[in-house]
């Protein structure tokens, strides 16, 4: 059951950290119709997909999401409660907001995708949501739209229009927040590297459920064989007036960080405004570190790549506490 607190400003509906579950699965079953730990509903795949584990300090427990190595179904875990709690907001909150930490984990060779999505009351439309691919880490935005070809379920780019893929560093933990405006059908994602706003085509529509999903295959025609985790933790959902996602500590411009040239022969470089880097890793699309070095607090950088084999990789740039994560091509 969804606890509901009031304020002035803003009404929080949850507020989740899962610090008074037990370690262990979610639930007893996985076919929909029994409450779990927290209130939770669980759906397809086995107990153990769902699951409250001690992640060290400092989030301690944190909920794991598990999706499947072979199968074509996907993973749901969700609460009721959401139409009652929404219904009784104060007049003038009209936009729901979900914020959540999410631990990216390591590149993987696995199709899975990680979600986080709020449908309509008839499960006919995705009304805002985020979308990690695990083998890329690339993060998308995810909502019901219509354009000349058609209306559906559309997956929308993070970043700038030089760099539309937003791709989240590997191993970290990351603050994800996002928002919809019933009166207009605005969507609006914000997290490390973006943030960003697409107006839909579900104005008027009422949110009724928050899904945590672990998609088996994350891209049509895609097969799969390989499992993967995703960990999240201090979850709350909330209904205000005005946009309040993230803090300005938790929302890093694209700009700040530019590597150049892209695809790049022999030499890259990286510069950066404001925050001057410590620490860059490259990484192969399987997630071994091909390249590292440390830095005392510059701005300017002169990386040779020659050595690389030609290919594709994400490069790790590393400021003080926070991260950004470049995919760069080499010939």
């Amino acid at each position: 059951m969804l606890s509901v607190f009031y304020s002035t400003t803003a009404q929080v509906f949850e507020t989740n950290d899962f610090s008074a579950y037990t370690n262990g699965n979610i639930g007893t079953n996985t076919n929909g119709n029994v409450i779990g730990q927290g209130g939770f509903y669980t759906l397809n795949g086995i107990n153990t997909d769902y699951r409250i584990l001690n992640d060290g300090l400092p989030h301690a427990k944190v909920l794991q999401l598990t999706g499947s190595a072979t199968s074509e179904t996907d993973r749901f875990m969700w609460k009721e409660g959401l139409p009652m709690a929404w219904a009784a907001r104060e007049e003038g909150n009209d936009i729901l907001e979900i914020e959540f930490d999410y631990f990216t984990g390591p590149i993987s060779l696995s199709n899975n995708s990680m979600r986080v999505v709020v449908f309509n009351a008839d499960y006919s439309k995705v009304l805002a949501g985020f979308m990690v691919e695990q083998d890329t880490k690339i993060v998308s935005g995810l909502a019901y739209y219509s354009d000349d070809d058609g209306a559906g379920l559309f997956q929308f780019s993070l970043g700038s229009n030089s760099e539309p893929d937003v791709i989240l560093p590997t191993n970290t933990w990351v603050r994800l927040g996002m928002g919809f405006k019933k009166s207009e059908g605005k969507v609006i994602w914000k997290g490390p590297g973006f943030d960003s706003f697409a107006n839909g085509t579900t104005a008027g529509e009422d949110p009724a459920e928050i899904d945590f999903i672990a998609t088996a295959i994350d891209a049509p025609g895609a097969t799969n064989a390989v499992a993967s985790t995703a960990r999240f933790d201090n979850y709350i959902v909330r209904a205000v007036a005005v946009d309040g996602l993230l803090g300005v500590e938790n929302v890093q411009t694209a700009a700040t960080i530019a590597v150049y040239p892209n695809p790049v022969n022999n030499i890259v470089n990286i510069t950066t405004k404001g925050n001057p880097v410590d620490r860059i890793t490259i990484a192969d699309m399987n997630g071994r570190i091909v390249k590292e070095a440390q830095f005392d607090k510059v701005s300017q950088i002169e990386m040779d790549l020659s050595p690389l084999s030609k290919g594709i990789y994400l490069m790790n740039i590393t400021s003080g506490n926070k991260s950004d994560v470049k995919k760069i091509i080499k010939n």
